[in-house]
């Protein structure tokens, strides 16, 4: 599984160091049986990278992901995505999550809920999240 979180880190630093054109940065909060915070960036309007850290600390819990925004249109999208989870069991992790923007006057603050198929070498697992996402500057327009 190591070599498999040395690739997923670096297509997510390659992609990072690569795109110098749209780019957006958002905090986000996941409420689940694991709370996490993340820190994602957006290098495209449909791809974007998040780094996230588990709120429980007796058992540190990391995760790097790469999600592309498969169906985004005015309020809401869809996303599906690849990365890595690094603890004492790491292993590949596959979000699925909708996004929902329910604000008409805070277009920057979003609603998301989330399934995360989780695989390592011992044992698979499906964790489900709901939260509140941030988005920092402008709120770019999407598809009506």
């Amino acid at each position: 599984m190591n070599n498999l979180l040395k690739i997923s880190l670096f297509i997510l630093l390659l992609t990072l160091v690569a795109n110098k054109g749209f780019s957006q940065t958002s905090l986000a909060y996941y409420n689940s049986s694991d709370s996490k915070i993340g820190l994602a960036h957006h290098f495209t309007e449909k791809i974007w990278g998040e780094a996230r850290l588990s709120l429980t600390f007796e058992d540190l819990n990391t995760e790097f992901v790469l999600c592309y925004d498969a169906l985004k249109l005015k309020d809401y999208n869809f996303y599906v995505g690849l990365g890595a989870q690094i603890r004492d069991e790491s292993g590949l992790i596959i979000p699925i999550g909708v996004q929902v923007a329910p604000f008409e006057n805070f277009k920057n603050l979003s609603l998301h809920v989330e399934l995360l198929p989780i695989f390592t070498d011992y044992d698979s697992m499906l964790q489900s999240s709901i939260g509140i996402r941030y988005t920092f500057g402008k709120s770019k327009s999407t598809k009506e």
